[in-house]
C-alpha cells in the first residue's frame, strides 16, 4: 500500500513538471518578455539546450529587435524582424520608404563577469537623418536577453547630431563617439562618451570634448 502511495506521488510530480515545461514558449517571445533568433541555428539550439553555450552562438542577423524608432515615425514597428542584417518597408524611392540597418555584432565582457554580452548598433531612417540605438544581449536560460536598449539620451544628454554617432567595443567597454553643438554644418565638439555599467544599467561616467574641426577636404 504504501509503495503504491509512493508511485502514485512520483507520477504526479512527474506530470506537473512535464506541463510546466511545455508551457515554456518555443518561438516568439519567451517568457521575459525578450526576444529570441529567428535563424536556422535557433531551431538546433531550441532542440538540443545544452549545446548552446555562449552568446555567439546566435545569429543577430536574423532576429527580433524591440526598437524605439517607432516612438519617431510610427511607420516602423515597435519589434522589427530583421532578415540578412536589415529590414525595409517600401521601396527606396518611394515616399514613405523606411529602412532599418544593423552592423556587425560586437562581443565583449560589459558586466565585469567572464561572461560575455553581444553589442547590436542599429539605425533607422528617419527622413533627413538616421538615429542610431544600441541593444546589449546576454544569455539567460541558453537563449539571449535584452540587458539594455541604449539611446542618445543615454550618451548625449547635451544632445548631439544624430547622423554622427559612432558606438563601439573598445577594451570591454562600449564607447560612443559623436558631434555636438554648434550649427549641423559646423558642429563645436567633438566627444567620446564611455558607457560603463553601474550594476542596473549602463551610465556614460566619462566624456572626453575636443574642439571639433572641419576635416581638410583635398
Amino acid at each position: 500500500m504504501r509503495s503504491h502511495f509512493v508511485n502514485s506521488i512520483l507520477a504526479a510530480s512527474t506530470a506537473i513538471v512535464a506541463l510546466l515545461l511545455l508551457s515554456e514558449p518555443l518561438s516568439g517571445y519567451a517568457q521575459s518578455n525578450f526576444p529570441v533568433p529567428t535563424s536556422k541555428s535557433s531551431a538546433a539550439g531550441a532542440g538540443s539546450r545544452a549545446a548552446v553555450t555562449t552568446i555567439r552562438q546566435f545569429d543577430f542577423y536574423n532576429f527580433l529587435y524591440p526598437s524605439g524608432c517607432s516612438k519617431d515615425d510610427p511607420g516602423y514597428p515597435a519589434i522589427i524582424p530583421v532578415a540578412g542584417g536589415k529590414w525595409e518597408k517600401g521601396k527606396a524611392e518611394d515616399e514613405g520608404y523606411k529602412d532599418y540597418e544593423i552592423s556587425a555584432p560586437q562581443y565583449a565582457r560589459l558586466l565585469g563577469t567572464n561572461d560575455e554580452q553581444v553589442v547590436i548598433v542599429a539605425s533607422c531612417f528617419l527622413g533627413n537623418w538616421s538615429a542610431t540605438e544600441v541593444f546589449v544581449y546576454g544569455m539567460g536560460r541558453g537563449k539571449p536577453v535584452l540587458i539594455q536598449r541604449l539611446a542618445d539620451s543615454d550618451w548625449a544628454p547635451e544632445g548631439c547630431w544624430m547622423e554622427t554617432v559612432k558606438p563601439e567595443v573598445k577594451n570591454n567597454r562600449l564607447v560612443v563617439s559623436f558631434l555636438s553643438g554648434g550649427i549641423h554644418a559646423q558642429p563645436a565638439w567633438s566627444v567620446t562618451a564611455t558607457m560603463k555599467w553601474s550594476g542596473s544599467k549602463f551610465i556614460r561616467t566619462e566624456a572626453v570634448k575636443k574642439p571639433y574641426k572641419q576635416p581638410v577636404v583635398q
